[in-house]
């Protein structure tokens, strides 16, 4: 190899090591917690904002008429229609 060896870095003790990283942790809790303080109004509003369009968006009944056109439910293979499903597809257009 050629050249001179880099100088060495200067040691420091652990322990005054240790309370060097505990202060700068210290500062960044402050800094974050400054940070969320203003933030933290800020985002409960976002999440009222976000249930109440969940809630919009969600249906408060599940049909028994799906999209697809599939009637009623299927248990062990067989499909089951209550009379409510039979009042619906002799009312719609469809079948007449």
């Amino acid at each position: 190899m050629l050249g001179a060896k880099p100088p060495k870095k200067a040691h420091m003790n652990y322990r005054t090591y240790q309370e060097k990283l505990k202060e700068k942790k210290a500062v960044k809790d402050a800094d974050k917690e400054k940070e969320h303080k203003g933030d933290s109004l800020k985002k409960k509003k976002k999440k009222k904002q976000k249930e109440q369009e969940r809630k919009a968006k969600r249906k408060k009944s599940v049909p028994s008429i799906w999209p697809a056109g599939q009637v009623g439910k299927f248990r062990n293979g067989t499909l089951i229609l209550q009379s409510r499903d039979i009042k619906k597809i002799k009312s719609s257009k469809v079948s007449k």
